[in-house]
């Protein structure tokens, strides 16, 4: 099936296909439908609504999948670790010692991790108090101009606005997925008290169109009316294949930063240089589709948030010789991690220095990073595809196997590990090693 036979079929059967699978492949293909299951040697076998049987597709032949998912709620998520390949497990730690550590994940189940293949630990991650999830239909929308509420989620095909006042509180995570058909010519304003989308206020928004990706500041000084935080070219919607895509904001108003993330994938820290601060609590919609554009927002989320935690995960490791940890109070300490002890609310994590004869006894809940020595390890092998999975986590891996109840991979640095099918994000293959220069 081509690309524009699967456009024709998405706007055939309306939003619901927006939450099957999606195949891209590498000759531009893309498909909609049912993963039935990955077997030996990478083949995909995959169930298509324009099919009469399942399609078998070499695994040679996929660029990348979106899974069908549904972000999962309560999950152990506390603490992230960050391997030394750059991947991410979220979960919670159950123990520390001096070879390895003990994480109990939702989408791995228990795992065992040597210490020589971990970059660093975030604490208090997880959970952030949850302010608002939606849409879940008109009630708290105002000023609605040719939006739509359909399966759980904002549509709009032509112009158009919808606002929700006094929602954000002052430090905030903002989620949501937009999808699109055709191209999304699409606007999120958030910070906002004015709820129009003319006029001179202090505010910020979140743009996507066919040039790309934009987060702007807009000033109530109209010498200069808006302000680029950031930009990316490199961001247009053709180069997401199912046409949709997950946002992450986070506002740091005390500190004046705007952390951004586009499909779990970290796209920096942006500070506002413009005046006051916006302290608007509202967030509005604009659509600007016209023709046969379609703009979907779904899988909205507002959270509380703790932005001092991200500004220690942001400082790095200063010294890779030693251990160090950063407490919630801004406290380094050097030395080296020897244990975590103690049960639950009472558990402490021993930190040996130089400075003493004994360790270090720092409480767990005053955890904020630590960082591991970065000791020699061997180096990964290439790995065939990037995953991402719920709460943010992010794997490499070879070999994939998938069932109708997990995926089983082969990681470069942990081995053989099995994930549970309805943690998957999507998947992404990766470019093969450049190959190395005749003589």
């Amino acid at each position: 099936m081509n690309a524009a036979a699967t456009a024709l079929l998405v706007l055939s059967l309306g939003s619901p296909l927006l939450r099957a699978d999606h195949l891209a492949l590498h000759n531009g293909d893309t498909l909609t439908g049912s993963i039935i299951g990955i077997g030996e040697g990478g083949r995909v076998s995959f169930d298509s609504p324009n099919a009469a049987a399942p399609l078998q597709l070499r695994g040679s032949a996929l660029a990348a999948i979106d899974f069908q998912f549904t972000p999962p709620k309560n999950i152990p998520q506390s603490e992230r670790i960050h391997l030394q390949n750059g991947d991410v497990l979220p979960g919670e730690i159950l123990g520390l010692n001096k070879d390895s550590l003990d994480l109990r994940t939702w989408a791995c189940g228990d795992l065992h991790i040597p210490r020589s293949v971990i970059a660093s630990v975030n604490f208090g991650v997880a959970p952030h108090d949850l302010v608002f999830q939606g849409p879940q239909g008109a009630e708290g929308w105002s000023d609605n101009e040719n939006w739509t509420f359909e399966e759980h989620a904002l549509t709009a095909s032509s112009r158009g606005t919808i606002a929700r006042r006094k929602i954000l509180p002052e430090q905030f995570i903002l989620r949501f997925r937009l999808d699109w058909e055709s191209n999304p010519n699409f606007k999120f304003y958030f910070c906002d008290d004015l709820l129009e989308s003319s006029g001179d206020t202090d505010r910020y928004y979140f743009e996507i169109n066919t040039g790309g990706l934009q987060l702007k500041r807009q000033a109530a000084d109209s010498k200069r009316r808006w302000y680029s935080l950031y930009s990316s070219e490199e961001h247009r919607p053709d180069t997401f294949p199912d046409n949709g895509m997950e946002v992450e904001l986070r506002v740091d108003r005390k500190h004046r930063l705007i952390y951004i993330y586009i499909d779990g994938e970290d796209e920096g820290h942006h500070h506002d240089p413009i005046g006051e601060i916006p302290t608007g609590s509202g967030i509005m919609l604009e659509s600007m589709a016209g023709g046969d554009m379609k703009n979907i927002v779904s899988a909205i989320e507002i959270y509380n948030w703790d932005a001092i935690s991200q500004i220690h995960r942001s400082e790095g490791h200063k010294n890779t010789d030693v251990d160090a940890v950063i407490t919630t109070e801004s406290e380094r300490y050097e030395g080296i991690a020897e244990a975590l002890v103690g049960t639950g609310a009472d558990r402490v994590f021993l930190l040996k220095n130089a400075h003493s004869d004994n360790p270090m006894h720092i409480p767990f809940g005053a955890l904020s990073v630590l960082y591991f020595r970065q000791a020699a390890v061997e180096a990964a092998s290439t790995s065939e595809f990037s995953l991402n999975m719920a709460a943010r986590g992010r794997l490499a891996l070879n070999n994939p196997t998938l069932t109708t109840d997990s995926l089983t991979i082969e990681h470069p640095l942990l081995g053989q590990t099995t994930i549970r099918r309805d943690a998957l994000m999507s998947m992404v293959a990766n470019p093969p090693p450049a190959s190395e220069p005749s003589e």
